[in-house]
């Protein structure tokens, strides 16, 4: 069996599956973890009282951030994951990281926050065999700056990701230019826009230093259930990129350049876990990297060990959830 051979309409009923358990048990017995959190980023706190005053509408928002993610990550992991044919796995694996293991109380923001990654991570994808690709780059420097309004400590690996793109990709000076004018625009006009509603002109910035310095004020221990989906996604992960290492010669350029940007990325974002500031939110921002360079695992030899592997986090992520829901405390 090759879990790689699913039917689109089999993985999406498994999607479906998965987020409708996902609800279920934030909504019966979620974790402290995730009550609603309003220590973090100014707009991120704004998406949490939003939240809690129109819960519909919110879930409404949510639904649309994660669908529009999806397709993105579909399209990514179709269109550069150097695979022999489609699969549709990507969308699982970014849920399971997304919400298998748990969410902070930012929820919004933390999808929001995932939106914008993968937004600019497709943007630095298409700047490739282009002439000049002015727009292309604004767009990618603009969605990445607009992560740390909603995570502060992505403020700390959002240029070393643009730097990475760009130096992959051959982009010329001018371009990296325009990619950082992108970058460097969203802090500063989102502190203009809090000095204009009558905050200190430097608000924005020293919230940025405190929840990128400061630990959230939340208490959550790892269970044993919880490294049980995080660990066989790092392991498929690493697969796959161990793989594309491999069979590099055999990978057309652009789908090596883009799964060599997806491992910095997922680098750069792993080394962040040790930041004071990190939280949960990093789990969902993790998905992407890991859902769009996820189907070359499958293929070739090992595809079954693949598969055990996928086997094994599907299980975990119905032990976490359900459990809770049917009054059973997991370790």
């Amino acid at each position: 069996m090759n879990a790689s051979r699913q039917s689109l309409i089999v993985s999406a009923l498994i999607c479906a599956l998965l987020a409708v358990l996902f609800v279920a048990r934030w909504s019966i017995a979620p974790y402290a973890v995730e009550a609603p959190f309003e220590g973090g980023m100014p707009l991120a706190s704004a998406l949490t009282r939003f939240t809690v005053a129109h819960g519909w509408l919110a879930a409404a928002v949510a639904a649309i951030v994660v669908g529009w993610t999806l397709l993105l990550v579909v399209q990514l992991s179709i269109k550069y994951a150097p695979a022999a044919s489609r699969n549709y796995l990507p969308p699982q694996i970014y849920l399971v990281a997304a919400g298998g293991v748990a969410l902070s109380g930012e929820v919004l923001a933390t999808l929001l926050a995932a939106w914008f990654l993968v937004l600019a991570m497709r943007q630095f994808a298409f700047s490739f065999h282009k002439g000049y690709s002015f727009t292309e780059l604004f767009h990618a420097g603009f969605w990445l700056g607009l992560v740390p309004l909603l995570y502060a400590p992505a403020v700390l690996w959002i240029l070393p990701v643009a730097v990475a793109a760009l130096v992959i990709y051959r982009r010329s000076w001018r371009e990296t230019v325009v990619c950082f004018v992108g970058l460097a625009l969203p802090l500063p006009a989102a502190g203009f826009i809090y000095w204009a509603m009558g905050a200190d002109a430097s608000y924005i910035w020293q919230e940025l230093w405190r929840c990128t310095i400061e630990k959230p004020d939340l208490e959550f221990s790892l269970p044993f259930t919880t490294l049980s989906v995080a660990l066989p996604v790092v392991a498929l992960t690493l697969t796959a990129l161990i793989r594309v290492a491999g069979n590099h010669k055999n990978i057309r350029k652009t789908q090596y350049k883009f799964i060599s940007h997806v491992a910095l990325v997922s680098i750069f974002m792993s080394i962040s876990a040790v930041i004071p500031g990190t939280s949960l939110a990093l789990a969902a921002l993790l998905g992407i990297p890991c859902a769009v360079c996820l189907p070359y695992a499958f293929f070739g030899r090992g595809s079954a060990v693949s598969t055990a592997i996928y086997s094994v986090i599907l299980v975990a992520v119905l032990a976490f959830h359900l459990l809770p829901i049917l009054g059973i405390s997991v370790p």
